[in-house]
């Protein structure tokens, strides 16, 4: 799976209420190889990202980790729910 699959893609926790769509994740390279840290979600990150926003050192308000992502299905991403 790469990065470009997830884009685009609706999050919902695993009750099923809708928190937004991918614009934007957060990656690492580990031992030469891409890891996703998070995946930035909803309107803030498409602004950010159409905006052109460099500043990378901090998550943007709405983002899931990829440690409560549950599954990811086709177009869609299931997460935990947060409290």
């Amino acid at each position: 799976m790469t990065v470009g699959a997830l884009l685009g893609s609706q999050v919902v926790t695993e009750d099923g209420r809708r928190l937004g769509r991918v614009y934007d994740a957060r990656l690492e390279v580990r031992d030469g190889r891409p890891r996703v840290l998070a995946l930035a979600y909803g309107a803030p990150a498409l602004r950010k990202r159409l905006a052109g926003n460099i500043d990378r050192s901090a998550l943007p308000a709405q983002h899931v980790l990829w440690s409560d992502v549950v599954r990811v299905e086709p177009s869609r991403i299931v997460v935990r729910r947060r409290s």
